[in-house]
């Protein structure tokens, strides 16, 4: 594990950044290209560029700026549609300051989550598979789901599972489902 990382967070004052321009002029910041899709959903839609300016580099040329550590604990990545079903799980609450914690009911505070980007790759897509609820995550220790699986409520999925679906129909796994073993659907 790393000793700091970047949130990608950064505060500035504005009251600072207003008379820094007016007495420096522009800030030039690198660019940073990023290859996307004009359609994200379509592998084969044109590609194109993202053009950013990284502003963390701003920090440089600021005199008196600095860094806040926060502790890695309070931080909980989703970058991905994986993390943010792990998220809306039974494996994080709200404690009593009303930040998202782990579980204490929660064993093992890591669990593998792999989705099939195909089907889950976007929240619309992933909430179309979840409406009616997330499954319970407390006993899972990894998840994999390949191929369009829809759940139904008060699904508790336990241990090491992968869901797989072959075939041409949507799957759907019942209300009040406990799945212990891997499932593989034609």
């Amino acid at each position: 594990f790393y000793r700091y990382f970047n949130t990608n967070n950064i505060w500035l004052n504005l009251c600072f950044v207003k008379e820094f321009l007016e007495k420096e002029g522009n800030i030039l910041l690198p660019l940073i290209l990023n290859p996307k899709r004009v359609d994200p959903r379509n592998d084969n839609s044109p590609g194109v560029f993202q053009i950013e300016s990284a502003i963390g580099a701003a920090i440089s040329i600021f005199p008196g700026a600095s860094a806040v550590i926060v502790p890695k604990d309070r931080l909980i990545p989703v970058k991905k549609c994986n993390d943010l079903l792990l998220v809306e799980s039974d494996c994080f609450v709200l404690n009593s300051e009303g930040r998202l914690v782990w579980n204490p009911n929660k064993k093992q505070q890591a669990i593998r989550i792999d989705l099939d980007s195909a089907f889950y790759g976007k929240i619309d897509r992933l909430n179309a598979r979840f409406n009616e609820g997330i499954p319970s995550l407390l006993n899972c220790d990894a998840l994999t789901i390949i191929g369009d699986v829809r759940f139904e409520s008060n699904v508790a999925i336990h241990g090491t599972v992968r869901i797989e679906n072959q075939g041409p129909a949507q799957a759907v796994i019942n209300k009040g489902s406990v799945i212990d073993r891997d499932l593989t659907f034609f």
